[in-house]
């Protein structure tokens, strides 16, 4: 028993037959005037999900995995409320929809939800890396065995929800992806411990930001605030960079975890192609021979159907797949166009090598926290 989730053992007297087990809240199952009553509920409800569906009952029950035989033991429910009485009934059903024995039920309660343990952790915030397109947040907390989660917010957004507002709409977010999966592996993907930089290139321009953290603990199967929200001074971007090049290629984050490249077309390059690829796959040849191979395999890939990747604005790459350790990369982007198959500018390209080994994460933001 948890104060959210209690495990319930069934072992029917004839181990051949099949029975349906459920669980209610105590004023719930009491509404009831009898056993019987709630019987005949149950099986009218599941007919009427039967018939919703267009199915058999038996069709239905065999598909939702409604019916038991034999002694089974499993978990209730994981989102039951602390501190309340529950009744878990069962009763013999067979796949006609006849019941087949009296209805059985044991009571329980569930235990008090417990508060969140607050934390110590301190975090250290500072922007860093600013230019007109992108900025990192160094995050250095006071201790490194603890999870905190970190992203950038508008300054507006922020006076508006205020601090507990922020925190949640994050932990909303985060308890959506964890509803799906679970804790250990959302948090793990989406949070950080230790040291830890992010980086983030979807700003606006003449708009002020606010870089935050806050900690982040386990509450039953959900994640919860272990601190306040630490954020850094208000920041905008700076003005924008010229550049010679009809395509900008901009580092924003590089590792084998964590590529992230922007691109940034001039008019004279709209639209264009842009790939991240090993430099291996381009050995020993030029510019000019880079694009015309790229151009070869654009056209053998998709045909007529090339413009379906050219790009029109800018455009952040994510790589969420691991590049290979210590291994040079090439980022190319140039003008193609739309209407006939012929570039329309010089070859754009950064070459990256990745480190020899890494152990960081990119996660799913709260991209709402950005956005007016």
């Amino acid at each position: 028993m948890t104060f959210y989730s209690a495990e319930v053992t069934v072992t029917p007297a004839d181990p051949s037959m099949t029975y349906f087990c459920n669980v209610l809240p105590r004023a719930e199952f009491d509404a009831f005037p009898s056993e019987q009553e709630l019987i005949d509920a149950q099986i009218a409800q599941i007919t009427g999900a039967a018939e919703l569906n267009a199915m058999s009952f038996e069709e239905f029950c065999r598909s939702m995995g409604l019916l038991f035989t034999g002694t089974q033991s499993f978990v209730t429910a994981e989102e039951l409320a602390g501190d309340t009485e529950y009744v878990e009934y069962v009763f013999g059903l067979d796949y006609s929809g006849k019941a087949t024995s009296e209805l059985v039920s044991a009571s329980f309660r569930t235990k008090p939800e417990p508060t969140v343990q607050p934390s110590s952790m301190t975090l250290g915030l500072e922007v860093v890396d600013l230019t007109d397109v992108s900025a990192r947040l160094q995050v250095t907390p006071s201790t490194a065995d603890e999870y905190y989660y970190c992203f950038f917010v508008l300054r507006e957004n922020l006076d508006a929800l205020g601090e507990e507002g922020i925190i949640n709409l994050c932990l909303d977010d985060l308890n959506e992806h964890i509803s799906s999966s679970d804790y250990a592996t959302v948090v793990a993907e989406q949070c950080h411990k230790g040291n830890y930089t992010f980086s983030y290139a979807e700003f606006a321009a003449n708009t002020e930001y606010v870089g935050f953290a806050f900690g982040v603990g386990q509450h039953g199967l959900r994640a919860a605030a272990t601190t306040r929200l630490f954020t850094t001074e208000p920041f905008m971007l700076k003005d924008a960079a010229g550049g010679d090049d009809p395509i900008r290629i901009e580092v924003v984050s590089w590792g084998i975890e964590n590529a992230q490249i922007k691109f940034i077309p001039t008019s004279e390059a709209v639209p264009y192609r842009c790939e991240l690829t090993k430099l291996a796959d381009f050995a020993g040849l030029s510019d000019e021979e880079i694009l015309a191979k790229d151009m070869e395999k654009l056209w053998n890939d998709y045909g007529d159907y090339y413009s379906m990747m050219l790009l029109n604005e800018s455009f952040t790459m994510t790589r969420y797949m691991p590049l290979d350790p210590d291994t040079e990369y090439i980022a190319f982007a140039y003008g193609l166009s739309d209407t006939e198959f012929k570039a329309t500018t010089k070859l754009c390209k950064v070459v990256l090598r990745t480190p020899a080994a890494e152990g960081s994460s990119v996660g799913a933001r709260t991209l709402g926290l950005l956005r007016r």
